[in-house]
């Protein structure tokens, strides 16, 4: 009698698995975006993605934050950059996305909510160990030790 029982429940299983349609992706759409168009231009190096699902783009030419919705697809620049390249980008738990320079030496610090700089770190300000990781593209390592920095040396003559 289990064997009738277990039998028939897999045969019943089997017969809901081929009535079910074969195009999954028509009964689920996509939840984020196909593509995000970024600026004519732009050319992305550095990504970080934050909360709301949020994207930041950091450009190689002029070192521009571009801050895209995951979902829509749509989004516009945050902040304008200085000059230099944004390489290294990480996003920490108070909304500061913390940028690298590259080739640039510098390092500077951008409120997600505003785009306003809250602090900007020109390579003289760096320490030198720093500052040649920023110039090697060690783009996570300097964007780490920035986010988890307590203080960093004033600025030396």
């Amino acid at each position: 009698m289990k064997r009738v029982l277990a039998i028939s429940a897999a045969l019943g299983c089997l017969g809901v698995a081929a009535s079910a349609p074969g195009d999954r992706t028509a009964a689920y759409p996509p939840v984020l975006a196909a593509g995000i168009d970024l600026p004519a231009g732009f050319q992305p190096e550095g990504i970080a993605i934050g909360s709301r699902p949020v994207a930041y783009f950091g450009s190689r030419v002029d070192g521009s934050i571009y801050r895209a919705d995951l979902v829509t697809g749509q989004g516009e620049i945050l902040s304008q950059g200085p000059g230099t390249p944004a390489l290294g980008l990480q996003v920490d738990h108070h909304g500061r996305l913390f940028v690298a320079g590259g080739t640039g030496g510098d390092a500077r610090v951008v409120d997600t909510g505003t785009g306003a700089v809250s602090a900007s770190y020109p390579p003289r300000h760096l320490a030198g160990h720093v500052r040649q990781r920023c110039r090697a593209h060690a783009h996570g390592r300097v964007v780490h030790r920035l986010a988890h920095a307590r203080a960093l040396p004033s600025a030396r003559r």
